[in-house]
């Protein structure tokens, strides 16, 4: 079961990440999607909150940087 919510948790992510990139989702929903995701992968242990959030905005922008060439 544990693999199975990784995997689930992990094909989201990548869904939320392409529909951002396509416009679908907005940058916030992006940031919140996410952080939501990386709340969930910790257990759903809270006192994270901020961590979570600059990660989300970090991972935005790393997917959103088109590559060089």
């Amino acid at each position: 079961m544990r693999i199975r919510t990784r995997m689930t948790l992990w094909y989201a992510a990548v869904m939320v990440a392409s529909l951002t990139l396509m416009g679908v989702l907005s940058y916030h929903e992006f940031v919140r999607e996410a952080a939501y995701y990386y709340y969930e992968q910790r257990g759903r242990i809270g006192g994270h909150e901020l961590d979570d959030w600059l990660r989300a905005e970090a991972e935005f922008e790393r997917l959103s940087v088109a590559p060089a060439g």
